[in-house]
């Protein structure tokens, strides 16, 4: 097969569960892997969509906990099928707007909800809201798997994905107030990283690909010590 495999946890390449599920899509399958973003056709994410932006011949495959977006409103199956039938979603509008009575804002960080093509609501899995821009006439295709319940749904390339929202209340992403501390990156979503037991902590790019790109680049954080990126020229990542 001509298909290149990625494969990210929360972003990253390094974690156990992308190395394990690399490894084992490699053994079994015998495809080529790879960890830059670029190169592959194939994307396997739990819960983030990469920062490099995707192609057309390339297809992101989510994994998804829960497919139905309103579940937590309505658990009955049959009832929440009919509601997508009938385009009935006034009670996610409901929810959404509960959360502008108590915080002032829409408070909903991930998992947050879409529509598709102006018609049908969708639950884009638990990536943070701030990937949601992403999904916007994509021109890769995005696969999503719910292996527990045995349900694959899809968005074909180039397909409109709005996420909800209210004309005085518009849809905003989530922003840092400092940048990446190892690559100085900007506008890319963070994971906050505890450095010590009194509070130390930094914040970094949670796409791992990326922010090792950029400090290949000549990019240094204000925590990017010299020794750091010394080390990394002379052990490249496989």
């Amino acid at each position: 097969p001509d298909d290149v495999l990625k494969v990210i946890d929360q972003g990253a390449d390094d974690t156990t569960n992308a190395v394990s599920i690399r490894a084992f899509f490699k053994k079994v399958a015998n495809v080529a892997v790879t960890t830059d973003t670029a190169s592959a056709t194939i994307i396997q994410t739990r819960h983030r969509i990469p920062e490099h932006p995707l192609t057309a011949g390339q297809v992101l495959v989510y994994q998804v906990p829960i497919p139905e977006p309103l579940r937590f409103l309505e658990p009955r199956e049959t009832e929440t099928r009919k509601m997508h039938a009938l385009e009935e979603y006034g009670l996610m509008h409901v929810k959404l707007y509960e959360d502008i009575a108590k915080h002032g804002r829409i408070a909903t960080t991930y998992a947050y909800p879409v529509k598709v093509e102006g018609r049908y609501v969708m639950d884009p899995s638990p990536t943070p809201k701030f990937d949601n821009p992403k999904m916007h006439r994509s021109p890769a295709l995005q696969l999503f798997g719910a292996g527990r319940e045995k349900r694959i749904y899809a968005v074909p390339p180039f397909t409109e994905v709005v996420s909800l929202d209210f004309e005085d209340h518009p849809f905003e992403v989530q922003t840092f107030d400092q940048p990446c501390a190892l690559c100085a990156a900007e506008n890319v979503y963070l994971d906050e990283v505890i450095l010590d037991d009194h509070g130390g902590h930094m914040f970094v790019c949670s796409d791992t690909d990326h922010c090792e790109k950029r400090r290949a680049d000549g990019h240094h954080g204000h925590l990017a010590s010299e020794n750091h990126l010394a080390s990394e020229k002379m052990e490249p990542a496989q």
